[in-house]
């Protein structure tokens, strides 16, 4: 199944709030795979930016690649 994830539940995921708990669900199932646009990322990294630090930031963003985010960074309607 492909999913397309926003900020709030990439934030949701990488805060432990309620919800990130499907997130979480839809990054460990072996077929699934998640998807999220690069301006979403971007209001992930603001978040974490003005909560904390560059590199705080920085690394939210990573663990979300990392964690088999795929990033699409397309902007046509197509996507």
């Amino acid at each position: 199944m492909n999913s397309i994830l926003d900020a709030c539940a990439m934030i949701a995921y990488l805060q432990g709030h309620p919800g990130g708990t499907v997130v979480e669900a839809i990054l460990t199932d072996a077929v699934a795979t998640a998807y999220a646009h690069s301006i979403n990322l971007c209001e992930v990294y603001y978040h974490f930016l003005r909560l904390s630090d560059e590199g705080t930031a920085s690394q939210a963003v990573d663990d979300l690649l990392e964690s088999g985010v795929i990033e699409r960074q397309d902007m046509s309607r197509a996507f």
